[in-house]
């Protein structure tokens, strides 16, 4: 019986030891783990600030090397605008020499001279002096015209004032006190034609001076004072 309680005693202090070991190997095993997990963890978020550190540093290459090919694009854009104005320049530069090299040659002289020899040629010809004389008359006569139709007063005024003339150097030379218009015409102008209906034959010029009057169709008076 003495012997039983002991081998009883014996069994359960091995037992007690087993479990002790189990629990310290299990408390192990645990710290193992955790650390293993810890050490996980921490890999994981170095992995992962890494990662985001690559993609940070990946966006500001993108940003460098965009930044970088718009400059260069600027500065070949710039060449070549000022490539295009040299070229521009010199294919100025070579047209105004090529023309002053023409004016220069013998080729521009004789041109020249031989246009200048044509249009004094032409020019002297009689036939073509009387029909550039008679497009002369024509166009002043046309440009006349042109200025009696705006400007009738103006071309009224004027022949009262040769009238007025003709009649003091008229009485000048007469040794009269007054002279009318038809006494001056034929030796002093010729007979002037209406400009805007306008009458001259009662005109009458007096060595005291005064004033001449015309009235034009549409009743408008025209004076001249000499």
């Amino acid at each position: 019986m003495k012997a039983f309680a002991i081998a009883t005693v014996i069994i359960l202090i091995v037992l007690l030891l087993d479990l002790n070991y189990n629990i310290r190997a299990l408390r192990e095993d645990t710290a193992q783990l955790l650390q293993v997990e810890a050490s996980t963890s921490s890999t994981q978020s170095s992995v992962r600030r890494q990662s985001l550190s690559a993609s940070a540093d990946s966006e500001a290459i993108v940003a460098l090397i965009k930044a970088e090919l718009e400059a260069q694009l600027a500065e070949n854009q710039l060449a070549l605008i000022a490539q295009l104005e040299k070229e521009r320049e010199l294919n100025a530069a070579a047209q105004q020499e090529a023309i002053a090299e023409y004016f220069a040659s013998s080729d521009f002289e004789d041109r020249l001279w031989g246009i200048v020899n044509g249009f004094i040629l032409d020019f002297l010809h009689p036939e073509n002096q009387a029909l550039i004389e008679k497009q002369i008359q024509e166009q002043a006569q046309a440009y006349q015209e042109e200025q009696d139709r705006k400007f009738p007063e103006r071309r009224i005024t004027n022949n009262l004032r040769m009238i007025a003339s003709a009649g003091q150097q008229y009485i000048l030379e007469e040794g009269v006190s007054s002279v009318n218009y038809s006494q001056l015409v034929g030796d002093y102008f010729r007979p002037f034609d209406p400009v805007a209906g306008e009458r001259y034959d009662n005109i009458t010029i007096s060595e005291d001076g005064g004033t001449i009057r015309a009235t034009t169709v549409d009743g408008k008076v025209v004076e001249f004072s000499y």
